[in-house]
């Protein structure tokens, strides 16, 4: 059981190991939260240790959700499924909304957070009647928006993609100074 801080508001950040979600946990720590990594795991090979690194030297707690049933049976199935049946399907688009962001705010609710970061190249906008637009991100070679476009109002409400206003050099150096 995780115990968050009372003085702090929280958020989760989905972690892979990687420069892009670093950063994103990076970023969330310099703006005054307190950070809750959140791993996915959905292959039976071992966890990058950079992983473990990175949260370590972030200094923040990490919670892994075991995905791998639901990622098999939902995404590499059904699109081994659709392949066969003549259909060419995205397993991103798929993955994203019923694995990763399903999996990411299912955590964040058991841990009572209510936001959750990415280190998606993409960016949520409020349009003019209160809905949320997903919309690229600044980095065209990087954008991941196209793989996002199934999320509902309702997750983009919770989400926040701190890289998509940036590019990934930026990225890398922020990663840099950071350490």
């Amino acid at each position: 059981k995780i115990q968050l801080m009372k003085n702090k508001e929280t958020v989760a950040v989905a972690m892979s190991g990687g420069v892009d979600s670093g950063v994103a946990a990076y970023l969330a720590l310099q703006q005054g939260f307190e950070v809750v990594g959140i791993f996915l795991k959905m292959h039976d090979t071992p966890t990058d240790p950079e992983l473990y690194s990175c949260c370590s030297k972030l200094g923040i707690k990490l919670v892994e959700r075991d995905c791998r049933e639901l990622f098999y049976d939902q995404v590499l199935f059904h699109s081994a499924k659709e392949y066969i049946s003549g259909r060419t399907p995205n397993p991103c688009c798929t993955c994203n909304m019923l694995v990763k962001f399903a999996g990411l705010l299912s955590a964040a609710d058991e841990l009572g957070i209510n936001q959750a970061w990415t280190g998606h190249y993409a960016q949520i906008f409020t349009g003019e009647n209160g809905d949320f637009q997903l919309r690229k991100g600044v980095d065209t070679n990087k954008d991941q928006s196209y793989f996002l476009y199934r999320l509902t109002q309702k997750e983009l409400s919770r989400i926040h993609f701190p890289l998509g206003t940036m590019c990934k050099s930026e990225v890398r150096s922020i990663a840099a100074k950071a350490d």
